[in-house]
């Protein structure tokens, strides 16, 4: 008898739990379990996107009039478009390579970019994660066209500059452990003492990513006649964002902004016609990318025209690549859409 009472006070405490939670859940808005965590708080609370560049021509660096431009101060309009409907939201930072990462770790900056390469070692030595790559790139050389330097051999006991901490340097270092070549290296803390080095004829070459390099040379009065680029390229460098790991939404977020940019372009839809394809498509992934139909904005903590303020705002990623990169001389090259024989391609918006 005991046995049958303490039986039905367990089953009957089981029910009211589960009833408790039901209940719970019945009252949750689609978006409440997806509002993030301490990024995403900060965020909210500041009002303003912190976000680490490294000024390097294309990339981020400031104009005359000392505005911010590049094509990675562009992804952090657009972040900062998506968060606040504000691309101007954004507050930039210039942090060295050693320390960007701790900066992160420490919530002193929300998004670093600073043309960094995704590697396994990075994924996993610091309390980051990084997201997708924003561009494919490779490292090269650049070299004085009047020294008739065109391979590395041709470079004995000539001297390189290169950015300490960084993969550039463990991949030039390796390259020519390989290949027993007699070159010196010239270690420099910043891009800018590295370029000016260079520039002062102290190093014969430099090395970087070639993106990079070529935005360096285009810059310069006159530089592709000085400069010359070999024709080699020893890693891949895929150029990536990245984010603290303590808080999973903002990850997301920032990734599906990428993803966003990229779909856009093969959407055909740009900041000139956002607005009237936003009014007469019937383009069901569209219709949700604009905030027309669903509630994706909601999965990321955002408004449901996340998207349409991202394109109107910043337009999409080829939009971008022309404004920033394509001055410099750079083609799409990997960094074309797939359809187009490059390597971008977008998960379905559904």
């Amino acid at each position: 008898m005991q046995f049958l009472i303490i039986t039905r006070l367990l089953i009957s405490a089981i029910l009211a739990n589960f009833a408790v939670t039901f209940l719970a859940t019945a009252d949750e808005q689609p978006g409440d379990k997806f509002r993030g965590g301490e990024v995403m708080e900060r965020l909210q609370a500041r009002g303003t996107l912190i976000c680490n560049v490294d000024t390097t021509p294309g990339f981020a660096a400031v104009s005359a009039q000392g505005d911010w431009q590049g094509f990675e101060v562009d992804f952090c309009r657009a972040v900062a478009a998506a968060l606040f409907a504000d691309a101007s939201a954004v507050e930039f930072t210039r942090l060295s390579s050693k320390y960007k990462f701790q900066a992160l770790s420490e919530g002193k900056v929300d998004l670093v970019l600073s043309v960094t390469t995704w590697t396994l070692g990075r994924d996993r030595s610091w309390p980051i994660h990084f997201t997708d790559p924003l561009l494919y790139d490779g490292q090269g050389f650049l070299s004085h066209r009047n020294d008739a330097i065109d391979s590395l051999v041709d470079a004995k006991d000539a001297t390189i500059c290169v950015q300490e901490n960084t993969t550039t340097y463990q991949n030039l270092k390796n390259y020519i452990d390989r290949h027993q070549l007699a070159v010196k290296l010239r270690l420099t803390r910043t891009t800018e003492e590295r370029y000016t080095l260079f520039a002062q004829r102290a190093c014969k070459l430099v090395t970087a990513d070639a993106t990079t390099l070529a935005g360096f040379a285009a810059a310069q009065p006159n530089g592709n006649e000085k400069y010359k680029m070999l024709d080699l390229i020893i890693s891949r460098e895929p150029l990536t964002p990245f984010v603290a790991d303590s808080d999973p939404v903002w990850f997301d977020l920032v990734r599906w902004i990428s993803h966003l940019l990229i779909v856009a372009e093969e959407h055909g839809v740009t900041q000139a016609n956002v607005d009237k394809i936003r009014q007469q498509s019937d383009n069901p992934e569209l219709r949700q990318i604009l905030g027309l139909e669903g509630e994706l904005g909601q999965l990321l903590g955002l408004s449901d025209d996340w998207g349409y303020q991202v394109i109107k705002q910043v337009g999409n990623y080829g939009e971008i690549f022309a404004r920033n990169l394509t001055p410099l001389g750079l083609q799409r090259g990997k960094n074309a859409l797939a359809r187009d024989g490059g390597l971008l391609y977008s998960p379905p918006f559904r």
